[in-house]
């Protein structure tokens, strides 16, 4: 039962991370292409979207002490053997996490454990106090 909730708070938490990132970028990118109505320029705004848009996805964890905003919300944090990880390896998770998105939520509901989480030994857990 505990893993359950667990789980949903971070699958929550991921849904909160994607929607702020996706519309930090997409509400600018919508506000371009109407002052621009060009397709050049809308090309090139989306690729500049689709790059902004994965270093925000990448970089997350590092907002709130190894804590995205959507874990923020609801209390988790990454750790490695109980310890906060290097921001090095938060990164490296998260790209591994992000290469491998198409699993992202089965293998959380599975195990609870991203394809990041498994190849650097973090794991997502509720606030240590």
């Amino acid at each position: 039962m505990i893993l359950l909730k667990l789980k949903s708070k971070r699958l929550m938490a991921s849904y909160i991370d994607f929607i702020i990132s996706f519309y930090v970028i997409y509400i600018p990118l919508v506000l371009i292409g109407k002052l621009f109505n060009n397709d050049i320029v809308i090309y090139i705004f989306t690729i500049i979207f689709l790059i902004v848009f994965y270093y925000l996805i990448i970089y997350k964890d590092l907002l709130f002490r190894n804590a995205s905003l959507g874990k923020k919300v609801f209390g988790l944090r990454v750790y490695i053997y109980d310890q906060i990880p290097d921001k090095n390896i938060i990164i490296d998770r998260n790209k591994e996490s992000f290469r491998k998105f198409y699993d992202y939520f089965l293998q959380i509901m599975l195990n609870n454990k991203s394809s990041g989480d498994i190849k650097y030994n973090t794991e997502v857990k509720e606030i240590i106090k």
